[in-house]
């Protein structure tokens, strides 16, 4: 069948090979995934078209695999030998060109294969003129230079970080929808992120018509798989979304293929999480019950109007702040809401002046990044957070220490955010640590310089934070990684992380129906983000039904909470939490070995920690 509609000439059908030079430095998953690629290209894999997802988790070598595609496709073809590409483009965020040119030259070399990179000295208008067989732009490059773009005939279109194409509505994705090759790839290591609607969008893209209109696939599989993980959904709806939830998983599986880390475990060294919950200071709680207690949040809890909706916004932003550094709030001049204002204003003392102790976390941070320049001097960290004024207080204390660093947050050119990923990442540089904007920096680079990541604030997309983590343990890492979360306790950032772990399960359970899952949230527990758990040493560990005792543990969970907690945890499962080890703090050396961790002392309340050892692939339990 395919021969009819693709070989159509008649040509003798050859044999495809891949590079030998290249060949040699694949993987085995990587030579599955362009075997993979080479079949939905070709229209040899499905019937909905050749587009292709490739949706490994993040550090498997997507662009390798891609590159390793391009170069087959450009010098052969199964039909008489003849070449099947000429022309190809590759949309990336603009983060990501300068390392796209990277790889293919560090793969195949200019004089193998030319290619053509837009940047502020390269035009789309000079790459017209050549004869350039690869073109790299940006997407937002790529967007407003639609109309030079659109004669051009390109064989071969990939999109790289593809989930920037999730939503139906923004002008890139009409845009990049207009290209009209049917030969699609998109690569992603966070295919659903959101909702199901996203999952769309980017099937769409790649596969038009494949799930049909979007209200034919809300009806048959949004709205279904998203009742039965309603905590009080009954067993009929329950089965009626595992039923749709597995046809939608094998329908996506003949043209998208993700793989996890698991593959490459063996290969790299083994990896810690370690998620700190740090107590917040008196400032932060004063500050944290005034907000709680102002008589316009009550009143949007209790009136559900869209004006309520935006102020709520604000709140929500005001407390993750908050947890962030008191000083982020004092300095607040443009709030519309005066009495807001003034509430925040009149806690703080009159000569305020900010101070890394205001601040639970940054409490914990100075002592960590001080454990850490008493340790190794081999050693290098990266600090990661979500908003450029709490980088810039992290700034502020690098230089009070005298710490040498580089910073890459949204103001950084994009010409320059590569070359300072190279300094850090050489041998021999006198920067330690590395400061980042998860937004500008948190996606595609490769940080395998550093042996131990921070992210000091949380995402609520867990694809962000799953992003940055993955810049450090990642193929080339010869260290043991040490990944750290600082969350506030018994604050938002704690309702947040809960939240995660149900987006995760959510794209767990599409991507990977067989797996067990991990997570069941009430619809309550997700409106309770403006309560603060003053009397908790950790909520998180409060609502897993949890009946750990070890030397540095509470009281036995189940006897500690009160009626509410005990309603609420019920409905909450969070099994991967069970497995890994329970702390409470406060922590030091005669509990861990790790001496960034252990200098936390009295200021870290709990601690979820879980090793990878990837040597033999197994989980340990000490920390």
């Amino acid at each position: 069948m395919f021969e009819e509609v693709y070989n159509k000439e008649g040509v003798s059908v050859v044999p495809v090979t891949v590079d030998r030079f290249l060949a040699r430095q694949l993987r085995v998953h990587q030579k599955e995934g362009i075997i993979f690629l080479y079949k939905c290209v070709l229209g040899f894999q499905h019937e909905f078209g050749q587009g292709a997802i490739l949706a490994d988790e993040m550090g498997l070598g997507k662009t390798l695999q891609c590159i390793a595609l391009i170069w087959i496709l450009c010098k052969q073809g199964p039909y008489g030998g003849k070449p099947i590409l000429k022309r190809i483009i590759i949309i990336t965020p603009s983060s990501l060109v300068t390392n796209w040119k990277k790889e293919f030259h560090k793969w195949l070399r200019e004089s193998r294969l030319p290619v053509y990179a837009v940047d502020k000295k390269h035009t789309v208008k000079d790459f017209i003129k050549t004869p350039k067989t690869v073109l790299i732009i940006s997407y937002e490059m790529f967007s407003r230079s639609s109309y030079l773009l659109s004669p051009i005939s390109f064989d071969l279109v990939v999109c790289d970080e593809g989930h920037r194409i999730k939503n139906l509505n923004i002008k890139i994705s009409n845009v990049v929808n207009c290209l009209t090759t049917s030969r699609r790839i998109l690569l992603t290591g966070t295919p659903i992120q959101n909702d199901l609607a996203e999952f769309f969008s980017i099937v769409d893209f790649v596969n038009p018509g494949a799930l049909g209109s979007i209200q034919s696939f809300r009806r048959s599989y949004e709205k279904p798989i998203m009742q039965s993980r309603n905590p009080n959904c009954s067993e009929e709806e329950k089965e009626i979304g595992e039923e749709c939830s597995e046809e939608l998983n094998k329908v996506a599986a003949s043209f998208m293929l993700r793989r996890t880390q698991e593959v490459i475990n063996q290969f790299l060294p083994s990896k810690t999480e370690i998620v700190a919950f740090c107590r917040p200071t008196e400032l932060q709680k004063k500050l944290y019950m005034h907000l709680l207690n102002t008589g316009a949040l009550w009143k949007i809890l209790s009136f559900a109007s869209s004006a309520d909706s935006s102020l709520q916004l604000v709140y929500i932003s005001l407390l993750r702040k908050l947890c962030n550094h008191p000083s982020l709030l004092y300095s607040i001049k443009d709030l519309d809401d005066h009495h807001i204002l003034n509430c925040i204003q009149s806690v703080f003392p009159t000569d305020y002046q900010p101070s890394p102790s205001d601040s639970g976390k940054m409490k914990v941070l100075e002592k960590m990044l001080g454990a850490f320049f008493a340790g190794s001097k081999k050693e290098k960290i990266v600090v990661v957070s979500c908003f450029t004024q709490t980088l810039n207080i992290i700034e502020e204390l690098c230089k009070s220490k005298k710490y040498i660093y580089l910073r890459l947050d949204g103001s950084t050119a994009t010409s320059s955010r590569q070359d300072l990923v190279d300094v850090f990442n050489r041998s021999y540089t006198k920067y330690n640590i590395f400061l980042l904007s998860s937004k500008a920096g948190g996606v595609g680079f490769n940080l395998i310089g550093a042996s131990r990541i921070l992210l000091y604030d949380i995402d609520w997309n867990p694809a962000n934070d799953l992003q940055a983590m993955a810049r450090i343990w990642r193929d080339g890492q010869k260290h043991s990684v040490y990944i750290y979360r600082l969350l506030t306790t018994g604050t938002i950032e704690e309702k947040i992380y809960q939240r995660q772990i149900s987006k995760q399960c959510l794209s767990g359970s599409v991507l990977n129906p067989g797996a067990k899952e991990k997570l069941k949230f009430s619809h309550e527990e997700l409106k309770d983000l403006f309560t603060f758990h003053d009397d908790s040493e950790c909520l998180t560990h409060d609502l897993i039904n949890c009946d750990c005792l070890n030397s540095n543990s509470l009281e036995d969970c189940d006897k500690r909470k009160d009626n509410d907690r005990e309603r609420t945890s019920r409905k909450i499962e969070m099994e991967e939490l069970l497995n890994w080890q329970h702390v409470c703090g406060p922590i030091n050396n005669s509990i861990t070995s790790d001496s960034l961790l252990a200098s936390g002392g009295i200021d870290i309340s709990f601690v979820f920690s879980n090793t990878i050892n990837s040597a033999v692939n197994s989980h340990k339990k000490e920390i």
